[in-house]
């Protein structure tokens, strides 16, 4: 009588659906070879295997030189070699997937700061000697909308407002020009948002970054400017009347760079119309004249 026949298992109808990838390693020895393994048959292997003499499967852990060499020196568990290995492994492909992260250019960023994200530009706040100056630094959004948000944050924090009209902000090189990190805003149409003291200190209206643009802000108040050049030297600072800062600074440049008397230094200021006064009553003359533009600003 014929034997029955052997039902198939779950087991056996997967074992034969799915291919088994060929793998590179030893032939498995047959019954007859098989023999005990021995510590030192361990160590072995080990030691063939970190002098590169000994095929490895494809995908399998690489445990580290000096890791393989203590477990073939019997200083180290194999086991525990084969754990140290796994963990290497790990290790390196998450370090693969930070350093792709780092790499990436927020779906196709035109600049990138250390962070990955792209800069932006900002108005400072209202008050101090570079009120409402126009600024770049990080936390710009990347076109698919990610941001740097901790430096964005600390931005937003200190009073800034950011300009996202204009495109992204450059990341600024080691030794930028004057105005650098500003020309793409201003080729983009961001002119306007410049003030006249930022327009005069990096000297655009003597000579514009772009050919025959305008700051409407300088425009405003260009026949008030005032301008200091000193006769001991190529320096020249032009400066509004309302700057508490630009005449002081003036006056010291003469008295200590030149050795100028305080009386002489006072006739070479009053000479070319600016006058050298004591700080407080500078600040009451800046706060009078912004007083007297308001009443005769145009309303509605």
């Amino acid at each position: 009588m014929a034997p029955a026949k052997k039902t198939p298992t779950v087991a056996d109808q997967v074992a034969d659906m799915v291919p088994v990838a060929p793998v590179d390693v030893e032939p498995v020895p047959s019954e007859d070879s098989v023999k005990e393994v021995t510590p030192n048959d361990q160590r072995n292997r080990l030691q063939a295997n970190a002098e590169g003499e000994m095929p490895v499967a494809r995908n399998a852990p690489q445990m580290p030189p000096e890791v393989a060499q203590a477990a073939a020196t019997g200083n180290l568990d194999p086991e525990v070699a084969r754990v140290i290995a796994e963990m290497q492994t790990t290790i390196a492909n998450l370090e693969s997937r930070v350093n792709s992260a780092n790499v990436d250019k927020g779906d196709g960023a035109d600049e990138d700061g250390a962070s990955g994200y792209p800069w932006q530009y900002y108005v400072k706040p209202n008050m101090g000697p570079e009120a409402n100056w126009v600024i770049s630094g990080p936390g710009g959004s990347a076109k698919g909308g990610r941001r740097n948000a901790a430096a964005y944050a600390n931005s937003m924090s200190r009073g800034m407002r950011p300009l996202v009209a204009y495109g992204v902000a450059p990341v600024p090189s080691s030794a930028p020009l004057p105005g650098q990190p500003f020309w793409n805003m201003i080729e983009a149409g961001g002119a306007k948002e410049f003030p006249a003291a930022q327009v005069l200190a990096y000297k655009w209206h003597q000579n514009p970054p772009v050919a025959g643009i305008v700051f409407p802000q300088y425009e405003a108040v260009k026949d008030t400017v005032l301008e200091f050049q000193c006769d001991e030297c190529e320096l020249e600072i032009s400066f509004e009347p309302t700057d508490t800062l630009a005449p002081r600074a003036c006056f010291n440049h003469l008295r200590n760079t030149h050795d100028y008397p305080r009386s002489e230094a006072k006739a070479a200021m009053d000479a070319q119309g600016i006058k050298t006064i004591a700080p407080y009553a500078i600040r009451r003359e800046a706060r009078e004249l912004a007083d007297d533009r308001l009443k005769v600003a145009p309303t509605g």
